[in-house]
């Protein structure tokens, strides 16, 4: 079985990244960054050796995405503490949280997603699910099917007024789409839908533009290879016929940094 998933190119570095902490962050969203990142310590401490080093790669984008949603919401003058190179690939997936936690926020605003005690809950239980979501497209024995091919049927369906994901595996992020186009199909605050569902802006965008950016963002990417876990290795995958794919990282027993 391998498993996949982006890195930056060029000379491979252990970037060491600590959790972004939440004490600038206003409540409750404080409590939800917190909640999302102690779940992913957890995840991580429960891997097994073989893989551990895998997801350390997984849980330090996530971890960056946090400080891009941080810099967005609350601090646009916060300087993010790794670099470049490191940051730009982890700013799309920054955006779609912050998309997500705009969407929760304005829902439940106006009454919707009473099921959860305040938007910051609504915000960590579909940010949980977007993870997952993730890490399932990671870890699977499915190498020749790209993320781009996986998100763009999605952003379609958006757009169509569908809802495209399980309400059994996925029920909150379900039950966000389920909420935002029933509101869509009934033809309520199109301000709402204009801003955090269809459109919003480049710094800004709304949940389906960020979705989008982030397809797009793969697509484009010239930094980026894909790379997959094989016998306790990290090779980076080569285009097809020119050579052996690339042993970037190799052992079994030391525990990767959390990197991107």
């Amino acid at each position: 079985m391998t498993k996949d998933s982006l890195i930056p190119k060029g000379k491979w570095k252990v970037v060491d990244i600590a959790p972004l902490a939440v004490s600038g962050i206003p409540s409750p969203w404080n409590a939800a960054i917190d909640k999302l990142q102690t779940a992913r310590s957890m995840w991580l401490s429960q891997m097994a050796d073989g893989d551990k080093e895998f997801a350390s790669l997984i849980n330090g984008m996530f971890t960056a995405s946090y400080y891009w949603m941080y810099k967005k919401k609350w601090n646009k003058r916060f300087k993010l503490p790794f670099p470049s190179n490191v940051s730009k690939p982890a700013e799309p997936l920054g955006d779609l949280f912050l998309s997500t936690l705009n969407l929760c926020e304005a829902l439940h605003t106006l009454g919707y997603g009473s099921q959860y005690r305040n938007a910051g809950e609504w915000f960590f239980a579909v940010a949980f699910d977007i993870e997952n979501l993730v890490i399932e497209r990671s870890f699977v024995d499915n190498s020749s099917r790209s993320d781009l091919e996986f998100i763009r049927p999605l952003v379609k369906k958006y757009r169509d007024c569908r809802n495209p994901h399980d309400n059994l595996k996925h029920p909150h992020l379900w039950s966000l789409v389920e909420t935002t186009l029933e509101v869509q199909i009934k033809g309520k605050s199109p301000d709402l839908l204009r801003r955090f569902w269809m459109g919003g802006t480049k710094e800004t965008p709304g949940f389906i533009r960020a979705w989008s950016a982030y397809a797009t963002f793969l697509d484009h990417q010239k930094g980026l290879q894909r790379c997959y876990l094989k016998n306790g290795e990290i090779l980076a995958r080569v285009p097809k016929n020119s050579g052996k794919d690339e042993v970037i990282f190799r052992s079994k027993n030391h525990a990767l940094k959390p990197v991107l």
